[in-house]
């Protein structure tokens, strides 16, 4: 039961390019605003997950069509699950297995760790995230995975689509800026990222029933049979997901945008679409924005920031003995990604 009070909002970008019902838009508003529904939160954070009541299609290509909402920005899930102590994993304080409202304390670990970046100089340099909320989002980051979103759906490039931005109230404001939500919709229904595959619980058949069902499904689309325990089945998987991982970052870096996080904890697989997509946008920016001689070099930081990303998690606690050396260099993801 929502014993939150409704927050107050308004729409401020609504995308006309899908045909979405006027009952099924409303509804994901109400979940967004808590209007006597609670967001659901399938992993910790600000992102909340919503199955379509039915599938939804672009106007102009009928062909591309949506399972899932995205509703970035509406609240905050903090669990307290195994290892936390360990890992320091929890977002607040105040940690609880009930979702609350957005909060407007300061994200306090992002803006700390440091990124590899490049200056409009041409220099490089250490750059880090802006300040961000718990559990929330501030309107102008909202609005930019919403345009980076539009951009990428027009280009034809599999990414997540467009639905709406809100802006909360004056009650929700962080360092002086209004805060506010985007709804997106996934072109699949399942919300695992590929990092489950590469680190996560393919790594342990049996942790997640759900994901094995997934997992399942997926190796079946990518047309690879075999034992989902087995190292090189699953090499083969991690194979195919780079080199779909590594077009997208090229056809992405074609509509003119740079700085998506290549992590695998960024990409999304669709079992109905059968194709990799790209579903944390908040980040993007406009490459015309940038001087011309700038540009080349933050496309190839964004293709090398994803290698690192892939590679540094072969070495994450949980995949820890899972790879041999020879296997990994006969199957090559690196090769795969670049290729």
């Amino acid at each position: 039961m929502n014993m939150h009070q409704k927050l107050n909002y308004e729409v401020t970008h609504h995308f006309d390019g899908l045909d979405i019902s006027e009952d099924e838009f409303r509804r994901l508003l109400n979940i967004a605003s808590w209007n006597g529904a609670v967001p659901h939160f399938n992993r910790r954070g600000r992102g909340a997950w919503e199955m379509l009541s039915a599938p939804v299609a672009l106007k102009d290509d009928p062909s591309r069509v949506y399972h899932a909402a995205k509703l970035k920005g509406v609240g905050l899930w903090n669990p307290v699950l195994p290892g936390d102590a360990e890992f320091s994993n929890k977002l607040h304080d105040d940690a609880g297995n009930e979702p609350v409202p957005p909060l407007t304390d300061l994200l306090e670990y992002l803006i700390t760790y440091p990124h590899f970046g490049i200056s409009n100089e041409g220099e490089y340099k250490f750059a880090y995230s802006s300040p961000s909320p718990i559990g929330g989002i501030v309107h102008e980051r909202a609005h930019r995975e919403f345009w980076s979103s539009e951009r990428l759906v027009k280009a034809g490039v599999p990414s997540i689509a467009p639905l709406c931005v809100i802006q909360y109230d004056e009650s929700l404001r962080f360092q002086d800026q209004p805060m506010g939500a985007v709804i997106t919709l996934s072109p699949g229904a399942a919300a695992y990222r590929i990092s489950e595959v590469l680190f996560g619980s393919a790594m342990e058949r049996g942790t997640d029933p759900a994901f094995d069902a997934h997992y399942d499904e997926m190796r079946e689309a990518l047309g690879i049979e075999g034992d989902p325990d087995d190292e090189r089945v699953r090499l083969r998987v991690i194979r195919e997901l780079a080199r779909q991982a590594g077009k997208l970052l090229h056809d992405f870096s074609l509509a003119e945008m740079y700085r998506y996080s290549g992590d695998w904890g960024n990409f999304v697989y669709s079992t109905e679409s059968k194709e990799l997509f790209l579903i944390d946008l908040d980040s993007v920016q406009d490459l015309n924005g940038l001087p011309e001689a700038v540009r080349p070099m933050q496309v190839w930081r964004d293709l090398a920031s994803a290698i690192y990303r892939m590679i540094a998690k072969l070495g994450y606690p949980t995949a820890l003995g899972k790879y041999t050396l020879t296997n990994l260099m006969e199957f090559d993801p690196v090769a795969a990604k670049i290729g």
